[in-house]
């Protein structure tokens, strides 16, 4: 996101003022303020967007899996992380962006859950790594 994420933000805020349930809404504030950092607040947002807007479902449930694989919690929450990934990779199972982002999450849940299991992570890995590797440039 570029722009004015601040003046995006009192905007976003304005509209959930008028109607709390925008799901859209919820969503996009949601992104911003992850941009902004400020990733203890998204979460909530994100869930609430679940409940009111099913087309941004399996990308909120993405960025919450992804969110509780990478914040800075003391150990990270590799089941939470993969119940959420594999509901958006549910709802959208042509994302590649979803499934490499669930790969990822598998591997490593296999490497810090008993009993470990490095040969399947590393086999996690390699599809990941696959997928981006035949991915088209970035524009």
């Amino acid at each position: 996101l570029v722009g004015d994420l601040e003046a995006a933000s009192e905007s976003l805020l304005e509209v959930l003022q008028m109607n709390i349930h925008n799901g859209l809404v919820l969503f996009w504030y949601a992104k911003l303020l992850l941009e902004q950092n400020r990733h203890k607040e998204a979460p909530g947002f994100l869930q609430a967007s679940i409940q009111h807007y099913p087309e941004t479902r399996a990308h909120a449930h993405a960025l919450l899996g992804a969110l509780q694989m990478t914040t800075s919690h003391a150990v990270p929450d590799c089941e939470a992380a993969l119940r959420h990934l594999r509901e958006a990779a549910a709802l959208e199972p042509s994302s590649q962006p979803i499934k490499v982002t669930l790969w990822i999450c598998t591997a490593m849940s296999m490497l810090r859950e008993a009993p470990r299991d490095p040969e399947t992570a590393l086999c996690y890995l390699d599809r990941a790594l696959a997928a981006l590797a035949a991915a088209p440039p970035a524009a």
